[in-house]
This record gives C-alpha cells, sequence and structure tokens, in this order.
C-alpha cells in the first residue's frame, strides 16, 4: 500500500515539474531553432541596429546588419 503511494506522489512530481506554461495548445510557441525569426530592421541607436521580429513580435538590439541570432521570445518580462 505504501508502494502504491509513493508511486503516484512520484509521478504527480514528475507531472507537474515537466508542465511548461504556454507550450501547450496556446499556438504561442515560440521558434525553436536560429534562423525562425523574421527579423526587420527598424534603425540605428549608437552602434546598435533596432530589429522586429515579424513571427514572434520581439524587439531586440544586435551589432551586426543581418540581425540577432535566434529567437528572443523566451526573454519576454524577464527583467
Amino acid at each position: 500500500m505504501l508502494f502504491i503511494i509513493l508511486a503516484l506522489i512520484v509521478a504527480a512530481a514528475v507531472i507537474l515539474l515537466s508542465y511548461r506554461p504556454g507550450t501547450v495548445g496556446t499556438g504561442d510557441a515560440a521558434p525553436t531553432g536560429v534562423g525562425e525569426c523574421n527579423w526587420r530592421r527598424l534603425g540605428r541607436k549608437g552602434t546598435l541596429h533596432e530589429f522586429h521580429c515579424q513571427t514572434c513580435k520581439q524587439t531586440a538590439y544586435a551589432q551586426s546588419r543581418s540581425g540577432p541570432s535566434g529567437c528572443k521570445k523566451h526573454m519576454r518580462n524577464s527583467l
């Protein structure tokens, strides 16, 4: 009986720890690989170029004219 209770607790913990909000059924998952964002250059601020992604709607800055090297959506609200 104790084994069954412990197994249920472990299973519940695995399920809860593997759940990532915002990725299940929302259709709002971030692009996963480099180059999946569609960066459009908006302008220049000093030595940085300002870019806006048409895919995930993020704004980012980069020193290169080609844009950031990946999706920045996971950085939203991280500050």
